[in-house]
């Protein structure tokens, strides 16, 4: 008799035992994810342009780096585009030749994407990005490079003279190589033979 209490009272500390233990364990996984689950990144509405000592829109000379929202709600930093190769398009819906350049845009990023170049498309309408991807899905465009809107027109008084479309290519180093207004066909080859050159020369 005695025995069978003995082992019904080291039952019960056993069981206890195991129930605090488990209780530990979820108490310690819940601690853990609470520290290593990752803090939401603050929501940036508008673009900001960043000037360091000596930036300067101009050919041969570094540019100013800057961040902003896509239409589709992702954020291009090109601080974080160390090593790539920038191009940058400044247009408006009402522009013609803007509107002509977009298919070539696509073409250069589909031919060139795998070795390092970005774009990045800034309307100049002060447009809503509804009305940027409105304009896009009704000419049935394929673009898969970064569209940003500009309502304070933050980006375009930096990199344009207020002229569109405005294409600005930027080297791996951030420093500015070939500036155009206006497109033609003929364009799309010189930024083709000029991707191609800078892509070269820096790997």
């Amino acid at each position: 008799m005695l025995i069978m209490k003995l082992k019904k009272k080291y039952h019960i500390i056993v069981i206890g035992f195991a129930s605090l233990w488990i209780v530990l364990q979820v108490i310690s996984c819940s601690s853990v994810k609470e520290i290593v689950k990752p803090k939401p990144k603050p929501k940036l509405y508008k673009p900001q342009v960043f000037f360091r000592e000596g930036d300067a829109v101009k050919p041969n000379s570094v540019v100013p780096t800057f961040i902003a929202p896509t239409i589709k709600g992702d954020i291009v930093d090109t601080s974080d585009t160390e090593g790539k190769v920038i191009l940058l398009n400044f247009w408006s819906i009402r522009c013609g030749p803007c509107i002509k350049e977009m298919p070539y845009l696509e073409k250069l990023l589909l031919e060139y994407k795998d070795a390092g170049l970005v774009i990045i498309s800034i309307n100049t309408d002060q447009a809503s990005t509804e009305k940027i991807t409105e304009l896009i899905n009704k000419r049935d465009f394929t673009v898969t490079y970064n569209v940003l809107a500009d309502p304070d027109l933050v980006l375009s008084s930096v990199f344009t003279k207020w002229f569109v479309p405005v294409t600005i290519l930027i080297d791996s180093k951030g420093i500015m190589r070939y500036i155009n207004t206006g497109f033609t066909k003929r364009d799309y080859k010189k930024y083709r033979k000029l991707i191609a050159n800078i892509i070269k020369e820096q790997s």
